[in-house]
């Protein structure tokens, strides 16, 4: 996946499912546009939420990589349902202003 300028974005993660709770982050190393997913089990659900965050110093993020990063926070929601789970999307948020188509 690319940024909104073209850049490789990496990602990292904290916790297990196993643990009960954690979060992956997607970003640019370049720039620092990105997201970060967190997640916490609670019996047989999963309660989890994203937050888009847009260019270091930026205010603004495309809505084309907005639109991807949430695809890939609904991917691992249905992850997550495969596996048996009821999943609790939070409302994501996005901290900045999506521009372009």
């Amino acid at each position: 996946m690319e940024c909104q300028n073209g850049h490789s974005m990496t990602g990292t993660s904290t916790g297990a499912p196993s643990s009960g709770q954690g979060t992956v982050k997607v970003y640019c190393e370049n720039c620092g546009v990105g997201y970060e997913t967190s997640f916490r089990i609670e019996g047989r659900g999963v309660r989890t939420k994203a937050t888009i965050f847009p260019a270091t110093g930026s205010k603004t993020i495309s809505r084309d990589v907005t639109r991807r990063l949430l695809a890939l926070w609904e991917t691992a929601n249905e992850e997550y349902e495969k596996k048996g789970y009821e999943v609790i999307r939070e409302s994501p948020t996005i901290l900045g202003v999506s521009v372009g188509n």
